[in-house]
């Protein structure tokens, strides 16, 4: 079940990285959610809508710490995210830690809510 967890975290991370947006599409649930450090939360639509537009570009990505638990049909990814990202055209280095929340739908994992906190490097 681990295994499975990654690979579809895997998979969001790449699409993230692609900005393949059908693809985030399928790996969310119907009320899927981002909550940023701030606090701000974005539902479905919304995460896919920012997403298209490709303002953020990720050069590099690096996991560390990760951690999952699986319960049933639920399961919890934690993990520590080093990122080396373009903002609208600006480079900046972040870390964040994030929480990723997975529910199995069908058979099928699918990511349901991410909440990060983010730390400037």
């Amino acid at each position: 079940m681990r295994e499975e967890i990654k690979r579809v975290y895997e998979q969001w991370k790449n699409a993230l990285i692609k900005t393949d947006v059908m693809a985030l599409e399928r790996l969310y649930t119907e009320d899927f959610s981002w909550t940023n450090h701030m606090g701000t939360t974005c539902n479905k639509p919304e995460n896919l809508f920012k997403t298209k537009f490709g303002n953020v570009q990720y050069i590099s990505w690096i996991d560390e710490d990760m951690q999952i638990n699986v319960r049933n049909e639920h399961a919890v990814l934690k993990a520590k995210e080093v990122l080396k990202i373009l903002v609208y055209e600006q480079r900046i280095s972040i870390v964040r830690n994030i929480v990723a929340t997975f529910q199995l739908h069908n058979g099928q994992w699918l990511l349901a809510k991410i909440e990060e906190r983010k730390n400037v490097v």
